[in-house]
């Protein structure tokens, strides 16, 4: 059986979202929200740049990801109400509104947490070898890792959007080592240890010897990025781009093709 109708709907709107969400960026990166600027520090051996322009991401491009992930959450969920669905008719049995509304797709960090989503009916008529092939998709296989998972991190910007906020964004920059001239030693690079603002380090190049006269004249393109790492290296579209691949391309259409 092909993928069901409304998770291929629901996986169309969260691509939908998800082109918008990069017009959206687009847009907003076209007003010159950042700039950036050079201290020097250690004699000049710590070249500093600063943020000396600083816009913060309109809340509308928030909102426009949170709809990506919700849809994409939701297609989640639809499919397994049509597993759950597609179980019960192969045991003649009609789901009752109870059954139904208790189906879900579980997203969950530790065996424990499976056992009592089973146990609380989320996958209930849900032919065994799928739910199987569920559990070893789950974010726990990761072990102390799990919140890497792509599923977990789904699964948490989408509460937080319904529960709590916004998604989370920052600007992201692109860094482009090639500036520094070959004459020099490379730098070492590091980035600032909290959140961006007015006056916050973007980026730092520490030399080996001072370089107080070479200026690189660092003017990076930027980006708007989710803030599920620091400091944020990917756009927000590529990131709900990653997402939705994932879900389409390792779930959805596998479980489809093999049990319904």
């Amino acid at each position: 059986m092909p993928v069901p109708d409304s998770v291929t709907a629901k996986l169309k709107r969260a691509r939908e979202h998800m082109q918008t969400v990069k017009r959206m960026v687009d847009a907003f990166i076209k007003t010159n929200p950042y700039a950036v600027g050079r201290d020097l520090e250690d004699e000049g051996a710590k070249h500093l740049y600063r943020f000396t322009r600083y816009t913060e991401v309109p809340p509308k491009i928030g909102l426009r990801v949170g709809d990506a992930v919700h849809n994409l959450r939701s297609s989640l969920d639809h499919l397994a109400f049509a597993l759950a669905n597609k179980g019960a008719e192969a045991q003649g049995i009609t789901m009752s509104l109870k059954d139904e509304t208790g189906v879900q797709f579980p997203i969950v960090s530790t065996p424990d947490k499976f056992k009592d989503q089973i146990d609380r009916g989320r996958l209930k008529y849900v032919d065994a070898g799928a739910v199987n092939e569920i559990c070893l998709l789950q974010p726990f296989r990761l072990g102390a890792n799990y919140a890497h998972d792509r599923l977990f991190l789904i699964s948490e910007l989408d509460n937080a959007d319904k529960h709590r906020k916004l998604a989370a964004s920052a600007c992201v920059v692109y860094l482009d080592t090639d500036m520094v001239p070959h004459n020099v030693p490379m730098p070492k690079i590091t980035f600032p240890p909290s959140q961006w603002g007015l006056g916050a380090v973007v980026v730092a190049f520490v030399f080996p010897t001072p370089q107080p006269e070479m200026d690189m004249h660092f003017d990076p393109p930027f980006s708007v990025a989710l803030e599920d790492a620091w400091p944020p290296k990917r756009p927000i579209h590529d990131v709900l781009r990653g997402y939705i691949e994932y879900v389409e391309k390792y779930i959805v259409t596998p479980l489809a093709n093999q049990f319904l």
